[in-house]
């Protein structure tokens, strides 16, 4: 028997009503896990995980489109297995994220193998513009600066130092996350943290009805 689809102004191709699909979407804005939101919408697991990750790249749609780094970078997502290392730097009171290269991964990973501190030092105008990185498989933070003593540094990363702490809770629930799906929720830490004080709600239907999901 064929599957039927049901429209939806939301996504093409949906097997649920808008109704159904706004609830799913007001579950995921509160940053429910996916069997609380099966469980509270009584739809199946699988079903509910299609939908998470159509609005996750929804996300990283939405932060690419104004990442700074866009201007600077031709970057892809790291995908490979071993553990990613990410930069950080900070706008304003918003912060922006880029998984490294496999590259910079490898050289950056040399510098940190031995490192106890929490500062590197960067004499040199060559390398990365990253005000802070993150060691995802040694779960540490490290902060960045060129020809300036730490003290001269150390009140400008609290924005940075708060997203840390803010992405380190969040991937924590997930119990471990998988590289192929890394930069997705590394973008929803992003997203999340930059519209803390924000309806995510809204910002997200909305540009949902302006384009939708397929």
């Amino acid at each position: 028997m064929p599957k039927i689809s049901i429209k939806n102004k939301y996504i093409h191709r949906s097997r649920i009503s808008e109704a159904k699909f706004r609830e799913i979407l007001k579950y995921f804005a509160l940053d429910l896990e996916a069997q609380k939101i099966a469980d509270l919408s009584r739809l199946n697991r699988n079903t509910v995980n299609r939908y998470l990750f159509l609005f996750r790249k929804r996300i990283v749609d939405l932060c690419e489109q104004d990442s700074p780094f866009k201007k600077t970078h031709d970057h892809k997502p790291v995908t490979g297995a071993n553990p990613a290392i990410f930069g950080i730097i900070q706008q304003g009171k918003k912060v922006y994220t880029q998984m490294v290269s496999d590259t910079m991964q490898d050289a950056l990973s040399r510098i940190l193998r031995d490192k106890t501190g929490k500062q590197i030092a960067l004499n040199s105008p060559e390398g990365p513009i990253y005000q802070g990185i993150v060691d995802l498989g040694n779960n540490k933070q490290y902060h960045l600066y060129r020809d300036t003593t730490e003290e001269e540094h150390k009140d400008n990363y609290h924005t940075i130092d708060s997203f840390w702490s803010f992405a380190k809770m969040r991937l924590i629930k997930f119990h471990g996350v998988p590289a192929n799906t890394m930069y997705h929720h590394l973008k929803e830490c992003e997203f999340r943290f930059n519209h803390r004080r924000d309806d995510i709600y809204t910002i997200i239907l909305k540009t949902i009805r302006k384009t939708p999901l397929s």
